[in-house]
């Protein structure tokens, strides 16, 4: 686990260089593929909100398994069902100890990958009012679940995410 002064230097560092990315195709695996290091996770994945279809879209899956990644993407889910939904409506972060047991659990993604989770983090992605999608990170079942201090930095780093999302032309007016 990171010191607070390596955490701040470690947001410090993925701010930047998420902002300086604008090409969609490089900045999307990039910001997940950083997370999933630097937090540490088994897995992180970018969901982004199809408002037309009120779906949320894993747009990229990072896994330490890529054939479990590649099972994710492309995959849609109601925009009101699990975690990621209930984070979006409630434009609020998540730390979830045990996924598996949590009500709003969608378990067709576990089904889908064949991973059971276990602690989860998930940070809604907004520019002002508007709603762009959802991070979530996991760490499996059985392994140290997330602190806190994780959750904060995943919560610090999520409107540089947003921003960079925007930037690079994502859900542009």
């Amino acid at each position: 686990m990171a010191h607070d002064e390596d955490r701040s230097a470690i947001i410090r560092e993925l701010a930047n260089e998420f902002t300086k990315r604008t090409d969609l195709d490089e900045l999307i695996p990039f910001v997940v593929e950083q997370l999933r290091e630097k937090l540490p996770a088994n897995g992180v994945s970018l969901l982004l909100l199809d408002e037309a279809r009120n779906e949320l879209e894993f747009a990229y899956n990072s896994q330490g398994n890529a054939k479990t990644g590649q099972r994710l993407a492309g995959v849609r889910m109601p925009a009101d069902r699990g975690v990621a939904g209930a984070v979006l409506r409630q434009r609020t972060p998540e730390l979830i100890a045990n996924a598996q047991s949590d009500r709003r659990h969608y378990s067709e993604i576990d089904r889908k990958t064949g991973m059971s989770k276990g602690s989860l983090l998930a940070v809604p992605l907004l520019v002002g009012e508007r709603r762009l999608g959802v991070i979530e990170a996991v760490r499996l079942s059985g392994e140290s679940g997330f602190t806190e201090a994780d959750m904060a930095m995943l919560e610090q780093l999520g409107p540089f995410i947003a921003i960079a999302l925007e930037n690079a032309g994502l859900h542009s007016p």
